[in-house]
């Protein structure tokens, strides 16, 4: 694939599957392997913060990289390990590193700054 082409399968991931809600789309974005973890992962996040949204700030992609940064905004309406929602909203910056293989994303690492996000529900002080 080119770099065109991973840029847009990111963008797509990120609008379609992140902030749309549409799990299933990872089915074909996304290498077997990667699938059903992203699933769960996605899907706990939204469970949490039904109106999670991430905005991208950045992208640079090369060969069969792409980096974006992300600022997510959500607020808390889903519990979490036994603790109630707070119903704060909170927003946090995120960088992701995506591989692309065969026009899929086979792997992906991140970066999400969880701290702030701990300290805007006043789960952590400071």
């Amino acid at each position: 694939m080119t770099v065109g082409a991973n840029r847009a399968l990111v963008a797509r991931l990120i609008d379609e599957v992140f902030n749309g809600g549409r799990l299933e789309l990872l089915d074909e974005l996304a290498a077997p392997g990667m699938v059903a973890g992203g699933k769960g992962y996605l899907a706990e996040r939204r469970r949490r913060f039904p109106d999670l949204r991430y905005t991208v700030e950045d992208v640079i992609a090369e060969g069969d990289r792409v980096v974006t940064r992300l600022r997510m905004h959500g607020t808390d309406l889903g519990d979490f390990g036994g603790r109630a929602p707070t119903g704060r909203a909170v927003e946090a910056d995120a960088v992701f590193i995506w591989r692309i293989a065969e026009g899929r994303v086979v792997d992906m690492w991140s970066l999400i700054d969880h701290r702030t996000v701990e300290r805007q529900l006043g789960l952590y002080p400071g």
